[in-house]
């Protein structure tokens, strides 16, 4: 979704308070660049924050979520209170949240952290999707980096609460269901968590998570 003019145009007359050279550092550590002046508006720092839109792709997903951070700054370091609270009026109608730290969500979005707070996950599992939150749009490398690491923090917490895997295992007589050891467990379920194949292995082959047999 793109940032609405009306917005812009807001932020940009709450900037209009501020010395250039922090404007410049706005931006610049979100990696934008000013681009051609605009002689649309006056004077020098509304200039200077339309160098900056007029550099930003706004169909962009990635490029406008780098604006709003830009924005998250701007609500950090505005001194007046009235008017740091009609910049969050009117995100909020036109659809954005924004949370008690200043964090600006998107309308419709679902996140990650929104997902935790509701939930009685453990630590381990809260750090890895906080990390995959923080990095989704902004370093997917990352993001896959917390991911595993998200599985095998999951993987942690199904064996502390002993929730066996069943699985198939091959005999003369026909198939039947055998639970499997805690160090299986871990194997097993990160596969089955990433979505592989089936695994052959000693047990035969591993085809579902089950409570504990006789639980």
């Amino acid at each position: 979704m793109q940032i609405p003019r009306r917005v812009r145009i807001a932020f940009r007359e709450e900037l209009v308070g501020w010395y250039l050279r922090a404007i410049d550092d706005l931006f610049q550590a979100e990696g934008f660049r000013p681009g051609p002046d605009n002689p649309a508006v006056s004077g020098e720092r509304r200039s200077r924050v339309e160098q900056y839109y007029s550099a930003v792709d706004w169909d962009s997903p990635d490029e406008t979520s780098r604006v709003l951070r830009v924005f998250e700054e701007v609500l950090a370091g505005t001194d007046n209170s009235e008017g740091r609270q009609n910049l969050i009026a009117l995100l909020q109608r036109d659809g954005f949240e924004v949370d008690d730290s200043g964090r600006i969500r998107r309308p419709g979005s679902e996140t990650l952290a929104g997902l935790i707070e509701r939930s009685d996950l453990p630590t381990g599992v809260r750090v890895q999707i906080d990390r995959m939150e923080k990095s989704l749009e902004s370093d997917p490398e990352a993001t896959i980096g917390a991911a595993k690491e998200l599985i095998e923090a999951t993987t942690k917490y199904v064996l502390d609460r002993r929730r066996p895997i069943r699985c198939e295992e091959r005999r003369p007589s026909g198939a039947g269901s055998v639970v499997t050891s805690p160090a299986e467990d871990a194997m097993v379920y990160s596969r089955l968590m990433t979505g592989s194949k089936p695994i052959a292995g000693r047990r035969g082959h591993c085809i579902a998570i089950s409570p504990a047999l006789g639980a």
